[in-house]
């Protein structure tokens, strides 16, 4: 009886340990170009920071010593070329420049290569539904996007402004039927003295640890089946 308390107790803390969510936070603001500038991304276990790794207080880290080359027991390296004859060492440099002759490739190497391809094209298939669940299950918890478009002058910022409306506005409604979203802000404003683009993200969303592992699986299985589909010719 007591066994079963105990194989009940681990059950019940894997689910939960399963269950709970993967916290992401992604931040990205522009500096002195659009695509030029400071990110962030910050993961979170429950309340267990991943990523990025807190790092001791003290460490240092020297870089690596160079080690010097023994200047002893040099001796001259010997020119095997110097008592041939010019022409013949012309000669031999032409013999190994020559390129190859070009072959026709045979018939059963284009029937593997098409062969590979169906293969290829299969295994790329079933990779993509696992990844689109994934996608499917990220619940986005807030997102901000402020933008702030410029120019070297007037037409230039307008046109500045509707890229931007066009991109961003177009980014948001993808991720809108792609993913469940709770709260979103999105600001685009003209500054016709502003010379550049100014961009800032702010993008938190989770994800249940247990679905990031079930498609991991059926990723895993997926390979599996297509590389011994046919012999194995991916292994």
């Amino acid at each position: 009886m007591v066994f079963l308390y105990v194989f009940g107790g681990i059950v019940a803390l894997v689910g939960l340990a399963l269950f709970l969510p993967v916290n992401v936070t992604l931040k990205y603001k522009s500096s002195d170009a659009l695509l030029e500038g400071k990110s962030e991304c910050v993961v979170y276990y429950w309340f267990f920071k991943i990523f990025p790794a807190k790092q001791k207080e003290g460490t240092t880290h020297s870089p690596p010593k160079k080690n010097k080359e023994p200047t002893e027991n040099k001796q001259p390296i010997e020119n095997k070329n110097a008592s041939v004859p010019k022409s013949e060492q012309n000669v031999k440099k032409q013999e190994r420049t020559a390129p190859p002759k070009a072959d026709t490739l045979p018939v059963d190497f284009l029937e593997s290569g098409v062969g590979d391809l169906k293969q290829l094209k299969e295994l790329i298939g079933s990779i993509i539904k696992p990844i689109g669940r994934v996608f499917g299950k990220i619940k986005i918890k807030s997102l901000e996007i402020i933008c702030v478009s410029g120019g070297d002058d007037a037409a230039k910022t307008a046109l500045n402004y509707g890229l931007c409306c066009t991109a961003i506005y177009s980014f948001v409604e993808w991720l809108s039927l792609k993913m469940s979203m709770r709260r979103k802000k999105i600001k685009i404003a003209a500054d016709w003295e502003q010379p550049k683009t100014i961009l800032y993200l702010d993008l938190k969303f989770a994800l249940r640890l247990g679905t990031v592992l079930l498609q991991l699986g059926s990723l895993v299985s997926a390979f599996i089946k297509n590389n011994y589909k046919k012999g194995g010719k991916y292994g």
